[in-house]
């Protein structure tokens, strides 16, 4: 059975940066309150979805091609240094909400 794995993985990428966008507007628009809950649900969906991606391409690196490793894994670094940059966003903008 021959797949498209790349087009696969770049499809659960597009999900992953619409929960960026998503974690840009619940940044910039909502009240405090619902703030950092909004921040961290989404954080946590952007989380699940690159576990699920890490878990799909380990799965099927033995059968891509050199060059669609390169790229999954450049697409994965680029996901996983993202998901640490929200969470420690997340962590930040909730320690300054208690200190108000």
């Amino acid at each position: 059975m021959q797949g498209a794995y790349l087009i696969i993985t770049i499809g659960i990428e597009f999900f992953i940066l619409v929960g960026y966008l998503f974690y840009a507007i619940f940044r910039t628009y909502p009240a405090d309150e619902d703030r950092i809950s909004l921040m961290s649900w989404i954080t946590g969906l952007i989380g699940i979805l690159t576990l699920g991606l890490l878990v799909s391409v380990t799965l099927v690196v033995s059968r891509m091609s050199p060059a669609d490793i390169i790229l999954a894994v450049a697409l994965l670094i680029a996901d996983i240094l993202g998901l640490y940059l929200l969470v420690d966003d997340t962590h930040r903008k909730a320690s300054q909400m208690k200190k108000d």
